[in-house]
């Protein structure tokens, strides 16, 4: 059976990296699904590209629109009600109860690609990878404009507020979608993933200008900041009402968990400045191409997945659509 080439939208990784990257509710998907949060937003992006016409699929706006959370249970094979013990006849007779740490999670999605969908109906654009390529045109891919863009746009991707002062601006959805572009489509180099034919035609094919994200912040979500405590590098004061180890029953506030991403922000970008001073240095000179995306890739990757990183508890925020 032929299969027709992945719309814009997946090719982008724009459905996946930004419309569905916000759910924080990464415990809570991998209890239900067994599946990490992010193997199951490639379920969804893949299971929607495959399940119907591409005019309804999820990845286009009419789709997003569409979209419900019964939908999306049945594109990423979520249970939305769990089994138990009939309250007066016992085990002997099981009924069904909603789960609601499941419908928090698909109310979110849904109603984060209701939004999305919306908005680029509006703009008519049919699916985010034409609005994300339009932009770039425009832009003519300027990171610092693009990460304004989106914010404007979708808000979903405003991730900002005014906590203890003046306003904080963290946008980890807008930095992410704009790494994982650059990531995917930048001029050849080594690649562990792919093979240098396959990163010549990604450099070839796409057409539009690919944004330098070098300078970028981290992308701060709970994984950092988590793994910043862990580490010793960030630690809370005494006055705090944080508490850590984070436990999986309590979630911290919006306000506490905007600290939390606030302060590994500028714990990352501290790191690299002390890098830079360091590469004057004999013998490490290569501290001086360290950026602050490699520090969030090490922390995320090389400490958080580590056997030892896995079992660190990670903060939770409820009903975020920032991370």
């Amino acid at each position: 059976m032929a299969v027709a080439p992945l719309p814009p939208a997946a090719e982008l990784l724009s459905t996946v990296r930004s419309s569905c990257r916000q759910l924080r509710l990464a415990s809570d998907i991998q209890v239900r699904t067994r599946r990490g949060a992010w193997s199951t937003i490639l379920t969804l992006v893949l299971a929607a590209h495959l399940s119907g016409p591409s005019t309804s699929s999820p990845l286009t706006a009419a789709g997003m629109v569409a979209s419900t959370p019964s939908t999306l249970a049945s594109l990423i094979n979520i249970k939305t009600h769990v089994e138990k013990d009939h309250p007066t006849l016992g085990a002997a007779v099981k009924v069904g109860e909603k789960d609601a740490d499941a419908f928090e999670v698909l109310e979110l999605l849904a109603g984060t690609l209701n939004e999305t969908g919306k908005v680029l109906q509006k703009e008519g654009k049919k699916d985010l990878g034409e609005w994300v390529g339009a932009k770039l045109d425009e832009t003519g891919g300027d990171a610092p404009k693009m990460v304004v863009e989106l914010a404007r746009t979708f808000s979903s991707f405003n991730d900002s507020a005014v906590v203890d002062g003046p306003p904080v601006y963290l946008f980890k959805k807008a930095f992410f979608l704009l790494n994982a572009i650059a990531e995917r489509f930048a001029s050849p180099s080594t690649s562990a993933i792919a093979g240098d034919d396959e990163e010549e035609d990604a450099a070839r094919i796409f057409p539009f200008p690919v944004p330098v994200v070098s300078g970028l912040p981290i992308f701060a979500d709970n994984v950092i900041p988590t793994m910043l405590l862990h580490l010793n590098i960030l630690t809370l004061p005494p006055s705090s009402a944080i508490s850590y180890p984070f436990t999986p029953s309590r979630s911290l506030s919006f306000s506490d968990a905007y600290r939390l991403r606030a302060a590994a922000v500028d714990a990352c970008s501290t790191i690299v400045a002390r890098a830079r001073e360091l590469a004057s240095e004999p013998g490490r000179e290569w501290l001086s191409g360290v950026t602050e995306t490699d520090v969030d890739a090490w922390l995320w990757g090389k400490v958080g997945k580590t056997e030892e990183g896995r079992k660190v508890e990670r903060f939770a925020e409820k009903g975020t659509a920032y991370y």
